[in-house]
């Protein structure tokens, strides 16, 4: 009977949190909406790797450490509550519902799991509005530096990242970044704001997040994800020396150790130097590269960077009149 009272008294918070959702989600793609352009078709052997990673010329970027590059931030803000998530926390507190929970590390991994179900089944609104519920009890606060707490923040970031609210996801996965690098869910909420750069086209507040990790003791995929995206930026911004330069910094353990070395590539054809370009371009074509990369570090991009890079290489061959090399290569 107690059950079935709660459950009543829940539904109208649970409509107004779906609400209130819809109301960020509406938000983050409205922000969206405003940043991105859709990009121009371009020749094969000079289509840089990713459509979706591929950022319009006139976008601007900033540099991570030393050498910063001049850009015309957005001053949209990156808070987590807006007026609707406010008023559903509020409602929440009147009834005290939050007061009658208690919450512990099983509580939160029980509801964790929960989400995970109602994600499988398509509910995104549910999910975000319970991992709402869940991050901004004030209970939270107890746990929000345990393994359970970073799971927590970094599944609401992630839950709200797909669906368009890139602004209050970006807000929740900052919370992560100054702990320590070697932390599961800091990793992961690195490699969760890298794909938010990308896909939003907007790499330099991205970047200005990404000062709050530690410089010290990175893991090597991290530090290939700032490094690829300042090259990015660097490119961008009309800098090959400096976008050149990132890109060396990119190791192989990074998912993106193939773009950069792509684009650094790239970056040697147009200053000239074709043999080097040829070179950079023969370590993404290589056929065994796949065994090698592919199974551990590289996502599902790195076989259409390695197709770009072959017909990268059919293109230098035949600008130098290397005809059967060029239909090799083809």
């Amino acid at each position: 009977m107690r059950d079935r009272k709660k459950a009543r008294a829940m539904r109208p918070i649970l409509a107004l949190s779906i609400a209130a959702v819809g109301t960020m989600v509406a938000a983050g793609a409205a922000a969206q909406g405003t940043t991105r352009k859709p990009s121009k078709a371009v020749p094969a052997a000079t289509t840089r790797p990713g459509a979706t990673e591929a950022p319009t010329p006139k976008a601007t970027a900033v540099s991570r450490a030393t050498e910063p590059v001049a850009t015309e931030q957005r001053s949209t803000s990156t808070d987590t509550r807006s007026g609707a998530m406010a008023a559903y926390n509020k409602a929440l507190a009147e009834r005290r519902l939050e007061a009658s929970s208690a919450l512990s590390p099983l509580v939160i991994r029980e509801r964790l799991l929960e989400a995970q179900e109602l994600s499988g089944a398509g509910r995104r609104d549910e999910v975000i509005a319970n991992l709402v519920r869940l991050v901004e009890s004030p209970r939270f606060a107890d746990y929000a530096d345990s393994e359970e707490g970073h799971a927590a923040t970094y599944a609401l970031g992630d839950a709200l990242a797909s669906a368009g609210a890139h602004e209050p996801a970006r807000g929740y996965l900052k919370r992560l970044l100054p702990i320590s690098p070697s932390d599961t869910y800091a990793r992961r909420a690195v490699r969760r704001l890298a794909e938010i750069a990308i896909d939003t086209e907007n790499i330099a507040p991205i970047l200005e997040d990404l000062r709050a990790v530690p410089a010290a003791g990175q893991p090597p995929e991290t530090r290939g994800e700032i490094a690829y995206l300042n090259g990015r930026a660097r490119q961008l911004s009309g800098d090959p020396d400096g976008a050149f330069k990132f890109f060396a910094e990119v190791g192989i353990e990074s998912r993106f150790w193939a773009q950069s070395v792509y684009l650094s590539g790239m970056i040697e054809v147009e200053r000239g130097r074709m043999k080097e370009g040829e070179n950079l371009f023969c370590k993404v074509a290589d056929p065994g590269r796949a065994d090698k990369t592919a199974p551990f570090f590289a996502d599902e991009k790195f076989f259409a960077v390695r197709d770009l890079a072959r017909l990268a290489l059919g293109r230098v061959a035949h600008e130098q009149f290397r005809f059967d090399d060029s239909r090799y290569y083809y």
